[in-house]
């Protein structure tokens, strides 16, 4: 396919994302990079407030705009990617924003490098505070630096967004229709593995904004337990596809287990709940025993350094 060259295509998707999306749309209309193309589209929006913005932007000289029945996150990036025409793209979640000069320093980036994608920082955004994870240095990385860099969570992330891609990478990838929730942890080793190299910015462009009702902040022991599963298939296409590397995501396994007893504590399930839970991640049935240890080891530790403070 032929791309408009030094062309960026921003993939928004949207839905219901209400009060958050016009900071989003302005953030990325007011970039100091002017070749850009917003592929804008509303998935089955129904909330007024959307709509009302939706109105408002879908006739900016810079937006392309496109409007369809709720088909979720993965068919809604489907479409847009079947519609990108510059010769880079990028992923802008609805309810974040970037800074006014990503855009434009990570292509000259990825043009300095010679780099097929650049990942830059990012801050995670709460109501009333920031928080500044730990960035990577400015560095070049191979195909498998990069995919060791991601199992170990070192400077490498999961998130499709916070990077700049060359639009040819995705010209035979699309993102599984059946994958409900964790699609960034399913894509990124397909993306990586069509990667000769990739670029790591330290500069914290992005915001990724952590607001009531999206997915990762309703969690529950069937979504962490499928995030721990997402990890574990990420572990297996890698090394059926990269036997040389013998990658293990164990530093992920750890993470999706804890919020597990994280959520076994807060939610108060009881012995019942966590028997009849399915652990698809672990082939013994008594597994919810361990867990249940666990969980009494946790609130031990937590009513010994608390007291009555905690209600457990």
């Amino acid at each position: 396919m032929k791309y408009k060259r030094n062309t960026v295509s921003v993939i928004i998707p949207v839905y219901n994302t209400g009060i958050y999306l016009e900071k989003c749309l302005n953030s990325v209309i007011e970039s100091d990079y002017k070749d850009i193309d917003i592929i804008l589209i509303n998935d089955g929006s129904k909330d007024d407030i959307t709509l009302k913005i939706l109105d408002k932007y879908k006739n900016y000289s810079k937006v392309r705009y496109f409007s369809n029945e709720n088909m979720g996150i993965s068919l809604s990036r489907n479409f847009g990617l079947d519609r990108v025409d510059g010769e880079y793209l990028m992923f802008v979640d609805s309810d974040d924003y970037i800074e006014k000069d990503m855009i434009s320093k990570m292509v000259n980036r990825i043009i300095k490098d010679k780099t097929d994608m650049v990942q830059a920082s990012f801050y995670v955004e709460y109501e009333h505070y920031k928080l500044r994870r730990v960035r990577p240095k400015n560095d070049v990385l191979s195909k498998d630096e990069m995919l060791k860099a991601l199992m170990k969570n070192m400077g490498v992330n999961n998130y499709l967004w916070g990077k700049l891609y060359r639009s040819e990478i995705f010209e035979d990838i699309r993102f599984n229709k059946d994958y409900k929730g964790f699609e960034d942890v399913e894509i990124m080793p397909k993306i990586f593995m069509k990667l000769n190299s990739a670029s790591l910015m330290k500069n914290r462009f992005y915001h990724y904004i952590q607001r009531r009702g999206s997915y990762t902040n309703h969690m529950n022991l069937k979504i962490a337990s499928d995030m721990y599963d997402s990890f574990r298939k990420q572990e297996e296409y890698i090394n059926n596809h990269r036997s040389n590397l013998s990658v293990s995501n164990v530093e992920n396994y750890y993470r999706s287990e804890m919020m597990m007893l994280y959520i076994m504590m807060v939610d108060k399930l009881s012995d019942e709940e966590l028997r009849e839970f399915k652990y698809p991640q672990y082939d013994d049935e008594n597994v919810w025993l361990i867990f249940k240890m666990a969980r009494g080891i946790m609130k031990t530790i937590v009513k010994l350094k608390y007291g009555k403070r905690v209600v457990l």
